[in-house]
């Protein structure tokens, strides 16, 4: 399989969080609906993620069953210093690409909420949320798109197969 190579719209770089370890910093003013970057990798089975063939903190649903990973030959790449709040300014555009969602200012912690892109359901987050947001919800794991409708202004964010998720999930038939 081909890798998909990452690809940066704006300029970012890699610094000390605000909220835990190295983060994701917005190196220039980055306007509401602008693209900051797509997700690299490459294609991986939903049952292979946790396998010795991919780096596991790097995985992306894309679709059910499919994530885009860094294979473990890689390196992490400075996508993968995207931090996760509840109060997030940037989300999913499409099935890869992170837009933002506010604007945000030059040398800002720019952050997403995981589960805009969480595939495994199964999946939790390992240390409780700290993003000390209104909205904290200190558990971070792959149900959260339960708790959404396509009203919740966040339903725009999430990447097109959790919409999905979303929408036969609250369907009543």
């Amino acid at each position: 399989m081909n890798d998909i190579e990452l690809k940066i719209f704006k300029k970012v770089y890699n610094g000390q969080s605000t909220i835990a370890g190295i983060g994701l910093y917005a190196g220039e003013s980055i306007e509401k609906g602008e693209n900051i970057l797509c997700f690299g990798g490459v294609f991986a089975l939903q049952s292979d993620r946790y396998s010795d063939r991919y780096l596991r903190s790097t995985a992306v649903g894309i679709a059910e069953g499919i994530n885009l990973c860094e294979s473990i030959n890689s390196n992490k790449d400075i996508s993968d210093y995207i931090n996760h709040s509840c109060s997030p300014n940037a989300g999913m555009l499409d099935a890869i690409t992170i837009v933002a969602i506010t604007n945000i200012a030059q040398d800002e912690e720019i952050f997403c909420d995981y589960s805009f892109w969480e595939a495994n359901e199964d999946w939790v987050m390992k240390n409780e949320c700290c993003c000390g947001s209104n909205n904290c919800r200190k558990l971070i794991d792959g149900k959260y798109w339960k708790t959404i409708n396509q009203t919740d202004k966040k339903f725009n964010f999430f990447s097109p197969f959790i919409k999905r998720r979303i929408i036969q999930y609250g369907r009543k038939d």
